[in-house]
């Protein structure tokens, strides 16, 4: 309001400044190019002043041309500008709704405005939205080429080659991340994959030197360590290397004392060696833990190195460390019959059938009726009712469980299986 009143006051002297001059001035004349020209002085002074202010309009138009491609290129740029904040917000949102399409759309309105870092990261998300193994590795393999990502690239690429099961490329990932990053999830990552692989001697070396073992809880070391020279010296026996093999496993018992498939391993090592009382002695220790039928057939098998009287007393011996368990009644039974002590051996064999009919056992009793009285019919009964019977041959399962990170004779979901005496 106040421009216009004042532009009005300037218009209003501008015209009574001009009036006054057309009334009070004289005439001006000149020659040019052949004319003769005679006007008042108030008529030249506004066409000076016209003439002026044309030239001003005229400069004017000028730099507007000028300024043409520059006006056009804003114009275009504000019909696409894009609104930064505001499309993030629809890629998080969409991210977090798990739409794809959006969340990718989103992506390429905005990949040319942030920096390449926080592109990647976000492409990373979008690709684990569609699933596509492929999109998602090579999201994560952007990642892994710069430093300041790198950790988060390398932990993706390690993610998916688990979905693909390739453990071998997990190994190598992990070698990637260790030269950078220690951390638990490295650790049991690492570990998992040289179970998964069956690389025990490597496993061997990464808990005794990898830095990232000393996050490894003690317990949970021995246990390692225990397991990995136990699969090392059972491999070295199945190949008949008995010197690696008896080398593992004392590192094995080293490790865990009372890890009962390390313990079979050894009483069969020290039988192949002929060193019976070492085997014995190790069965010894089987049978304090829990009786074994693997245990037992060891001990059957180098029952002809004894007499019968000796042999018997070992027995004796041995099952006085688990009196009352079924193994135990199974093997006085066996070892009684064997040496002809057929009290001992119905004694044995009647405590075995108490609760239950069972394989093993009733075809004890029949072996014991055969030898005894030897009455056809009853020792086909017995022979029947073991056929009918439950199945008592039980192995001793034991797993590593990923998750607790712990030995465990009861297995999840996320187990794997170590040993089956």
């Amino acid at each position: 309001m106040i421009r216009i009143i004042t532009l009005i006051i300037f218009i209003a002297c501008l015209t009574f400044g001009f009036l006054w001059l057309y009334q009070n001035s004289g005439n001006i004349s000149f020659d040019a190019f052949g004319y003769h020209v005679e006007t008042s002085f108030a008529l030249s002074v506004l066409f000076l002043l016209f003439f002026f202010m044309a030239m001003l309009l005229l400069i004017r138009i000028f730099f507007v041309i000028l300024g043409l491609p520059y006006n056009f290129k804003n114009l275009i740029t504000s019909f696409y500008k894009v609104n930064i904040p505001l499309k993030l917000e629809e890629l998080l949102v969409a991210i977090y709704n798990h739409n794809h399409p959006k969340a990718n759309k989103a992506l390429n309105r905005l990949k040319k405005y942030l920096p390449e870092n926080l592109t990647n990261l976000l492409a990373s998300e979008v690709a684990l939205l569609k699933e596509e193994l492929g999109e998602i590795k090579l999201a994560f393999l952007n990642l892994s080429k710069n430093d300041a990502t790198k950790i988060t690239g390398i932990e993706g690429l390690i993610s998916v080659a688990q979905q693909e099961n390739n453990w071998n490329e997990v190994i190598t990932y992990c070698n990637e991340l260790n030269k950078v990053h220690k951390s638990e999830w490295l650790l049991s990552t690492y570990i998992h994959a040289f179970i998964m692989e069956d690389k025990w001697e490597d496993l061997i070396n990464f808990i005794e030197n990898s830095r990232q073992s000393s996050l490894l809880a003690k317990n949970r070391r021995k246990q390692l360590l225990a397991i990995a020279c136990y699969k090392v010296a059972n491999n070295y026996f199945l190949t008949r290397d008995n010197e690696n093999a008896l080398k593992y496993a004392l590192f094995s018992y080293k490790h865990l004392s009372d890890f009962t498939p390390n313990l079979i391993l050894l009483a069969k090592i020290k039988a192949t060696a002929q060193k019976f009382e070492d085997s014995i002695k190790y069965i010894k220790a089987v049978w304090q833990i829990e009786p074994s039928f693997s245990a037992s057939d060891i001990l059957v098998s180098i029952r002809k190195n004894y007499t019968d009287e000796k042999f018997f007393k070992i027995v004796k011996n041995i099952i006085g460390y688990n009196p009352g368990h079924y193994e135990s009644n199974l093997l006085l039974a066996k070892a009684a019959l064997d040496i002809g002590k057929y009290e001992d051996a119905f004694e044995a064999i009647s405590k075995a059938i108490e609760e239950n009919y069972k394989f093993r056992a009733c075809l004890i009793m029949a072996e014991y009726c055969q030898k005894t009285h030897g009455n056809v019919t009853e020792v086909i009964e017995w022979v029947k009712r073991a056929i009918g019977s439950e199945i008592d041959v039980f192995h001793l399962l034991y797993f590593w469980d990923f998750n607790t990170m712990d030995i465990t004779k009861f297995p999840t979901n996320n187990c794997f299986p170590i040993a089956r005496v």
